[in-house]
């Protein structure tokens, strides 16, 4: 018993004495737009200072259960105009063949479905996530 003490003893001494990592600052996100305000999804964001965004969506691949995600990509305002024009152009065109796009490290087909667009978003396989999708609607 005087040993298990002691041995308690030792292990809460050197328990007291272990170090806390340095802190460090939150990146600091600005919200873009949010395409259904109801909702809050899809969203965009960008980091303060810099060119990365994040698009975070609920997945529709699953009903019943709460799946969001979140797209990291890295884009120059120029690139981000390219982006939106592209997905805007979808609903003045009459075709609803799939088009793809490649951003980040994913993979986004769309195209026309009724009033809305359906987005599928593909993952490169390294990264580990799995496909998602979402609908986006244009604004009146």
């Amino acid at each position: 018993m005087k040993y298990f003490i002691s041995a308690l003893t030792l292990f809460f001494t050197l328990s007291l004495s272990a170090q806390i990592g340095k802190s460090k600052e939150n990146t600091k996100w600005t919200s873009v737009g949010v395409a259904d305000k109801l909702v809050g999804t899809p969203k965009l964001s960008k980091v303060e200072n810099g060119n990365l965004y994040d698009l975070y969506y609920k997945n529709f691949e699953y009903p019943n259960i709460d799946d969001m995600k979140h797209l990291f990509f890295e884009a120059t305002p120029e690139e981000l105009d390219y982006l939106y024009n592209e997905f805007a152009s979808v609903f003045e065109s009459k075709s609803k063949d799939m088009k793809n796009i490649q951003v980040g490290n994913a993979t986004i087909y769309y195209n026309r479905i009724a009033s809305s667009i359906r987005m599928s978003i593909d993952y490169e396989a390294a990264s580990g996530e799995t496909s998602g999708w979402f609908f986006c609607q244009k604004r009146s």
